[in-house]
């Protein structure tokens, strides 16, 4: 969406035999504009590319104003607006080449409102009025733009580009066009990296020996595996077998 107003300082020339005479007049214009686009991106970083569709529609408004002077030539118009809807269809692209980005697009354009604005205008020292077309302008042409933008540094971007209105019989429109871009504030910080957990272990969470004791409790860390042992970790001394008994032989 957009909009504004400006100043106009007019001038008409009117060639007189062999002298010219200016008429010179002032007024203000003002101008709402909207648009709507959507597009499709194909390609990766290096080189960006695909079809797009809008459409523009803006209204300007012309205050009426009569011309300073009082001679015969001297004029007034009445207020008049002017309207235009154009929809595009075209393809656009854009690289990547270390800080320097190419880019370009071309479309096809064609206004659906292109009727023609009638003015009605009179004689600053004659009475009555007339009514008198405006410019035409085309009904359909071709746009087309390049460019490139650069990366100064992570918050500034200049650009610079060409511009130019083909197949357009009604006016001539080329220009070369040189933008500026700063970004304010702080830059957004990255994302900060995972830190992987560190599990603390103690003696009570290690038993070297895997004899069951925890290193902690354990007082004969050294025991040899599957040797029984104690709650202190050291080995059971083995139980002394009973005395066996002799037999002695029965007598009457």
């Amino acid at each position: 969406i957009t909009g504004g107003s400006a100043n106009l300082d007019i001038v008409r020339h009117i060639v007189l035999g062999p002298t010219v005479r200016d008429e010179v007049g002032n007024t203000s214009a003002s101008h709402t504009g909207a648009e709507l686009g959507a597009c499709l991106t194909f390609g990766d970083d290096s080189l960006r590319h695909g079809p797009f569709v809008s459409a523009t529609w803006q209204k300007i408004d012309v205050k009426g104003y009569a011309e300073d002077g009082l001679s015969s030539t001297a004029m007034y118009f009445n207020d008049f607006n002017r309207k235009s809807t154009v929809g595009r269809i075209g393809y656009q692209a854009q690289g990547d080449a270390g800080g320097f980005r190419p880019f370009g697009r071309v479309a096809y354009a064609r206004d659906s409102q292109d009727r023609v604005t009638r003015v009605q205008a009179g004689s600053n020292t004659l009475n009555g009025h007339f009514t008198m077309d405006g410019f035409p302008g085309a009904q359909d042409w071709i746009e087309a733009e390049l460019g490139v933008d650069y990366a100064v540094n992570d918050s500034t971007d200049v650009s610079l580009s060409y511009r130019a209105r083909l197949s357009d019989d009604t006016q001539d429109l080329k220009s070369f066009n040189l933008g500026f871009r700063k970004a304010f504030g702080a830059a957004a910080a990255p994302a900060p990296e995972p830190v992987a957990e560190v599990v603390q272990t103690t003696c009570s969470d290690l038993d070297d020996d895997s004899d069951g004791v925890n290193n902690c409790n354990d007082k004969c860390p050294t025991s040899a595996a599957g040797e029984a042992v104690g709650a202190d970790g050291c080995p059971v001394p083995a139980a002394e077998p009973e005395p066996v008994q002799e037999a002695k032989p029965f007598r009457n």
